[in-house]
């Protein structure tokens, strides 16, 4: 059995888009866990009203206190059932075959994480497939039993939370939850659980819809929640060196914080923001420097910083008014 985990706030608009997709599953075995995270619009009715019109597959849990996505998704790994566990945004929607590609995959390879590509999506027609930049390798290292090296790799060649299944056993067993009560929480559990498996399969198809919701968390501008990813990576380095896993990975996991730490972030100051703190640069360089103070001799760092994100950051750091200005002049252009 699949459970799949939504958690839901705030949603009325794109919900019923959302659930109808996942009854729609041509997978049998499944079981749909939406997690009300003390909303305050129509959600709660909305999908108490698919609770009873499905009592079979779909299981509603309240929490009357906002525990934010982290904390939600944690109510629903408690409460499933599933071998495996999906994760869907209440704003996205999936191809009716998602869960039962990927499950099927799953069981036949024995394989205790499972990916797929996904559409990055505007509205119910207008979408296009992402392409994954690392897809080639991902399908090397496809159905077969990973050493560390390959497991390394895996934390900057994987894709979002939403787009995989996880064994749940693997999850239960080494205590693999979201940190609550905080933005960019998957960002976390992804990177810790890929740690954990002995093999990774990958369906090379797009089954999932990223919706470009402009209203949701991770795209409201001008928020200085966004800057919760920098405790996010700061409490991985933290769980790794807890966990004793931090050497036995350190050069993908210096990476990985090059990466989402710094890189990902200084560029999302400047998409984001309309005045982008500058100063913030420079103390997140004194902080990346502090931690990993040879991180361009990092031996997958030309492989994972591009030539396009190289030129951003030397952007940023010397010439920071250049780079806001061709931010305004692409968000001026988005509007044609």
């Amino acid at each position: 059995m699949v459970s799949i985990i939504v958690p839901v706030f705030n949603s009325e608009k794109f919900l019923s888009r959302c659930v109808k997709s996942l009854t729609c599953q041509i997978l049998d075995e499944i079981e749909i866990i939406l997690i009300n995270d003390a909303s305050t619009d129509n959600s709660l009715k909305i999908i108490r009203d698919f609770e009873k019109k499905f009592p079979n597959k779909i299981r509603v849990i309240n929490s009357n206190v906002n525990l934010k996505q982290g904390g939600a998704r944690n109510l629903g790994i408690k409460a499933a059932k599933g071998e495996y566990l999906g994760f869907v945004d209440s704003d996205d929607w999936v191809e009716p075959n998602m869960f039962s590609a990927l499950y099927k995959k799953a069981k036949k390879e024995d394989s205790d994480m499972i990916g797929c590509k996904y559409f990055y999506a505007f509205s119910d027609k207008n979408f296009y497939a992402v392409s994954n930049r690392y897809s080639k390798n991902l399908e090397k290292i496809s159905n077969i039993n990973l050493n560390d090296k390959q497991k390394e790799c895996l934390l900057f060649m994987i894709s979002g939370l939403w787009c995989h299944l996880y064994k749940r056993s693997i999850i239960l067993q080494n205590n693999i939850f979201f940190i609550e009560n905080i933005t960019y929480e998957d960002n976390h559990f992804v990177r810790l659980y890929s740690l954990y498996i002995n093999k990774y399969s990958f369906v090379n198809k797009p089954l999932y819809f990223y919706f470009k919701n402009l209203n949701s968390t991770t795209n409201l501008r001008n928020k200085f929640y966004h800057l919760d990813r920098l405790l996010i990576e700061k409490e991985k380095i933290k769980d790794y060196q807890l966990r004793a896993i931090f050497n036995r990975y350190r050069d993908g996991i210096e990476i990985d914080f090059v990466k989402t730490f710094y890189v990902n972030t200084v560029i999302l100051l400047f998409a984001i923001f309309d005045d982008p703190p500058f100063k913030k640069i420079s103390d997140l360089k004194l902080e990346l420097c502090k931690n990993f103070p040879e991180y361009k001799k990092n031996p997958y760092y030309d492989i994972v910083i591009s030539n396009a994100d190289k030129l951003k950051i030397f952007l940023a750091e010397n010439f920071p008014h250049v780079l806001k200005l061709c931010y305004k002049f692409k968000q001026f252009m988005s509007k044609f």
